[in-house]
């Protein structure tokens, strides 16, 4: 048989094809052999044709059934249709289904719940302001003025790394980087028990491998030359990285983790450890500070055995009777202290042996499950 008596696809909208004729001789049509038709026909076509549309296909072109005839002699290619162009966005702004408030172009990221933060924060101005009030004015004159100088520098201390841990970063990881995890199986990884299966029941698909029906949900990746396995986060869509854990009240996974802070209002994690951390030592050393003057305010005039106003020797109640807010910010520093002085040494203690708050309690990390030479301990 000829080559080219073959059947040749058509080149032309399946509209057009019953308007062409087959090639050969035809008789030119009566209406176009007038000298005025023949004028209007070179003129029409001296004009420049108009510009077909631009098929710019995004991706493998497709075949659709509809345009294949009974004996498989016409297919035609359609080509998939580009997605429409999309304008740079930050990465923070496609975040899906969010709960964190990003400000000043997404410098600044805290959580939704503003509530336990405020409160924070007045739990910490009502005593300095009680403080500042009664208290200055007797170190000030009665003892030295370096010493309130040195209780502007620790409340400032406070503030500043308090809404640093606050309004920081925690390390949110960015989303759908990996989308599809079934293009990370590789002939090494074995299929993983306990993920999510792709269909409700696999003995409904025969011709789907079993291995396919799961998602890969953990794999291994080399730390410091040691394998290390991650999981992967059906929320944000990414295999988180080493130490990395999803938050459900912020709804992102954030780089190495410790804990949620609902008082700091954001989760602490790689980028704000460092504030949080001299956040509460520097409240510790607030209260501790605030306790000691207030306590001194109170014995001073009972250890020098100053006069009171009828001419004894001052007691313990006439001295409370003179600055009773001295006692109120002595019983109120000392279960503050107890609290943020604790929460101080734990996480002193975590530092030491290089651990997050999730690490200690899950004891992923710890003593005994631990290799020795951690990959983790030049971080």
């Amino acid at each position: 048989m000829d080559l080219y008596s073959q059947p040749v696809p058509s080149r032309h909208p399946p509209a057009l094809e019953p308007l062409l004729l087959p090639p050969g001789n035809y008789p030119t049509p009566p209406s176009l052999s007038t000298p005025a038709n023949v004028q209007s026909l070179s003129q029409a076509l001296a004009m420049d044709p108009p510009t077909p549309p631009t098929w710019q296909p995004a991706g493998n072109p497709t075949l659709d059934p509809s345009r294949t005839t009974t004996d498989n002699t016409h297919v035609e290619v359609v080509p998939n249709e580009p997605d429409p162009p999309h304008a740079l966005r930050r990465r923070y702004k496609v975040q899906k289904e969010r709960k964190m408030v990003f400000c000043c172009g997404g410098r600044l990221v805290t959580g939704s719940r503003i509530a336990p933060f405020l409160l924070a924060v007045l739990l910490i101005v009502i005593p300095v302001a009680l403080f500042c009030v009664f208290e200055c004015s007797f170190i000030w004159h009665q003892v030295s003025p370096v010493w309130v100088i040195l209780f502007g520098y620790i409340t400032l201390l406070v503030f500043n790394n308090m809404f640093r841990a606050s309004w920081t970063d925690p390390g949110i990881l960015p989303q759908d980087l990996h989308v599809d995890p079934l293009a990370y199986v590789t002939a090494g990884e074995p299929a993983l028990v306990g993920a999510r299966t792709s269909y409700p029941n696999t003995s409904m698909y025969p011709g789907v491998d079993p291995a396919l029906a799961y998602p890969l949900s953990t794999k291994e990746v080399l730390v410091h030359g040691m394998a290390v396995r991650i999981k992967y986060c059906d929320t944000c869509r990414i295999y988180r990285p080493p130490r990395a854990s999803h938050c459900r009240l912020c709804n992102m996974c954030v780089e190495n983790e410790d804990h949620h802070c609902a008082w700091l209002n954001n989760c602490v994690g790689r980028r704000n450890y460092r504030y949080f951390f001299l956040f509460v030592l520097s409240t510790t050393a607030l209260s501790v500070y605030v306790f000691s003057f207030a306590l001194w305010h109170l014995l001073k005039p009972i250890v020098q055995e100053l006069p009171n106003k009828y001419g004894r020797p001052f007691t313990f109640g006439d001295s409370l009777g003179e600055t009773p807010i001295s006692l109120a910010l002595m019983i109120y520093t000392f279960v503050f202290f107890w609290s943020v002085g604790g929460l101080t040494v734990y996480h002193a203690y975590l530092m030491a042996r290089n651990l997050t708050t999730h690490e200690q309690i899950k004891s992923s990390y710890s003593r005994s499950r631990r290799p020795r030479g951690s990959p983790f301990g030049r971080n």
